[in-house]
């Protein structure tokens, strides 16, 4: 089995929380939207987040992960969120990079949530070429993620993990594989997890996402609100027993608004229990 080390995603807005599972964790998870700042003009980084990211960078290894890169909106993908990475990557020396194979932005508009793509042979080449631009423009590795489904699938041209190699095997780049988004696809859609983690490149997986969410209506929402789930857990074990996988980072995620729903022991519990299972 391949060695693999417990992540939490953080945004800085609890320092008490990032000291109970301190001795938990290997690795931070920082995203670049959730902690800028607009002033008005433009969206940036404050100083005294990226000296604080320097800091922590000193015990823990650093990785980035977008939410809003809209890698898949027709009209081309955020500037500004490239911008900001722009300056995590002149003073940070984080691990790599990833964002979602999704689009949250349609003519500039934001649609206030993330959806997924036709897996046409245009939108590979449109995902390729703009894969290729990132990884240029960066001189790190750069991971793409599976999103949960909201809409009924479009017609495609190929399957979900055969997509995903495509484009891999097109650019060079690598996947992070969020195992609740496949249960949530499952349950609302009946989608065929073992077939995709099959078909996946597993060589490919350099981190997986791991969290827990709600249903409303009888649909699955990946609400990153809970501690984790047994089937997860038993799903992510079993991925990364299989041969060939080069998993190094599992990163819990929770959102910050379900830090005082949850409390912050009963948080730093679970990353006790995660770090006993895959540490």
């Amino acid at each position: 089995m391949q060695n693999t080390f417990l992540g939490a995603t953080y945004e800085f807005k609890n320092p008490s929380l990032l000291e109970k599972i301190y001795p938990y964790i290997n690795y931070l998870e920082i995203t670049p939207d959730s902690i800028s700042t607009f002033d008005g003009k433009r969206s940036y980084i404050p100083n005294e987040i990226i000296d604080e990211i320097k800091a922590l960078s000193a015990d823990k290894k650093i990785v980035v992960h977008g939410v809003g890169l809209s890698i898949g909106s027709f009209d081309g993908y955020s500037e500004e969120y490239l911008n900001l990475l722009d300056s995590l990557y002149d003073k940070i020396d984080f691990e790599w990079h990833s964002e979602h194979l999704g689009y949250t932005k349609v003519s500039g508009e934001s649609l206030g949530t993330m959806l997924s793509l036709p897996r046409t042979n245009e939108t590979l080449d449109m995902i390729c070429e703009r894969v290729n631009e990132i990884m240029k423009r960066y001189n790190k590795e750069f991971l793409l993620e599976n999103i949960i489904r909201i809409v009924p699938d479009y017609k495609s041209d190929f399957r979900e993990a055969e997509f995903m190699n495509k484009i891999s095997e097109s650019t060079g780049c690598g996947f992070i594989l969020d195992v609740y988004n496949l249960e949530c696809d499952n349950y609302n859609h009946g989608f065929d997890i073992e077939g995709y983690i099959d078909e996946l490149d597993l060589s490919k997986v350099k981190e997986i996402h791991i969290a827990n969410g709600s249903i409303e209506d009888g649909f699955m929402l990946d609400a990153h609100c809970g501690t984790v789930m047994d089937s997860t857990i038993e799903l992510t074990k079993k991925i990364i027993n299989l041969p060939g996988n080069c998993v190094k980072l599992i990163n819990y995620e929770l959102l910050d608004e379900a830090i005082p729903l949850l409390g912050e022991d009963v948080i730093a519990e679970e990353y006790k229990r995660l770090n006993g299972i895959f540490n």
